[in-house]
Parts: structure tokens; sequence; C-alpha cells
């Protein structure tokens, strides 16, 4: 069985089945996994980041978040109180 292979300087090579087409497959299918797996890692790489720069964003809403219930907290004032004597009716 003849297999056709990428044309080499506008040659086309072919190759009998046998151990040097199994060689250069075994090849061809070793240097395509290393390459799917460093685009995997450039990928989780990428999310990875994408996961820290989230986490950090959030985080930083929540601090900003607690800040003004803070504030919020200290500006309130209670219903018995009142701001100024003036606005005071208690009958004491």
């Amino acid at each position: 069985m003849l297999v056709e292979l990428p044309k080499v300087d506008d040659k086309l090579w072919k190759l009998e089945e046998g151990p040097m087409l199994r060689e250069w497959r075994k090849k061809e299918d070793l240097t395509r996994t290393a390459k799917a797996e460093q685009d995997l890692k450039v990928k989780v790489g990428d999310l990875e980041n994408t996961n820290g720069s989230l986490t950090a964003s959030n985080e930083k809403l929540k601090d900003e978040e607690r800040g003004e219930k803070a504030s919020k907290r200290r500006n309130a004032t209670a219903p018995n109180m009142v701001s100024s004597s003036k606005d005071c009716y208690c009958t004491h």
C-alpha cells in the first residue's frame, strides 16, 4: 500500500507501509501531542490569570461594599436620636 506524504520541494514523496512510515507517523503524533499539550498549558495559564484577576476584582468589590456598609452604619442615626436639640420634642 502506498501512502502520500506532504510535498517537499514540489516533489510528491511516497513511502510503502513499513518501518519508515510508522516511524514518521509516530514522530508526527508525538509532535502533535506535544503541541496540543503546550496549547493546553497556555490556555490553562490564561484561565488561571483571568481567574486571579477576577478573584482580585471580586475581593476589591467586597471590600468597597463592606466600607460603604460601615460608612452607612456610622452615618445612620437611631430613630430615638435627634440631630439637634431644637428638634427635640421630649416631655421631660
